[in-house]
Formats: structure tokens, C-alpha cells, sequence
């Protein structure tokens, strides 16, 4: 287990687009679109992922901490597994969406 702590970039640099559930697409689960305009990628992220970027705003966390945040506040159908957090962070840190928190 890693005891590095993420930290996602501040929204001065990402533009969020939310879309919810509707009459037509009743199936679907919420999915938010997060572009950043330093890279100018664009990210579809489920309620899940967004919330792991403005967990890592507010705060810096280890894969860890985000993985026992999330199991407190979403009710899963299945564990959340921290090596699956894990392998997220790195995602987003290899496109620019997280940094390390240097303030350790």
C-alpha cells in the first residue's frame, strides 16, 4: 500500500458538464464530462470517478483514504477495491488530472 496522497488540479482548470438520469435513459446511471483545458482532454466520468477528483480538490488523500471515503459514502453493489482506486489515480495522474501532493 502506497502512502503517497493525490491531489487533483483546482477547477480554475476543469470544466464540468453534468447530465442526469431522464425519461429516456432510465437504464443509465448519471455521467459527468470533465474537461481540462490545460490538456485539453476531455474525461466521462461516472458519479464515481467525479467524486474521487473533488474528493483529491478538497484535500490531498492516499489511494487508501479514498477507497474508505467512497465505501462510507456510496453504497455499492460490490466492495470498492482499493488496487481498482488505485489503478484510477494512475489514470488520472498520467493524463494530468491529479498531481502528487508535494506539501508533505
Amino acid at each position: 500500500m502506497s502512502s503517497e496522497k493525490y491531489l487533483a488540479v483546482p477547477d480554475t482548470r476543469l470544466v464540468w458538464r453534468h447530465w442526469a438520469q431522464d425519461a429516456e435513459r432510465t437504464e443509465a446511471e448519471p455521467l459527468t464530462l470533465v474537461y481540462d483545458l490545460a490538456s485539453d482532454y476531455t474525461h466521462l466520468m461516472n458519479p464515481l470517478g467525479a467524486a474521487i477528483i473533488r474528493m483529491l480538490q478538497e484535500s490531498p488523500m492516499t489511494a487508501a483514504e479514498v477507497t474508505a471515503k467512497l465505501t462510507e459514502e456510496f453504497e455499492a453493489d460490490e466492495p470498492i477495491q482499493e488496487k481498482d482506486i488505485q489503478r484510477f489515480l494512475d489514470t488520472l495522474m498520467w493524463k494530468g488530472v491529479l498531481e502528487m501532493d508535494k506539501s508533505i
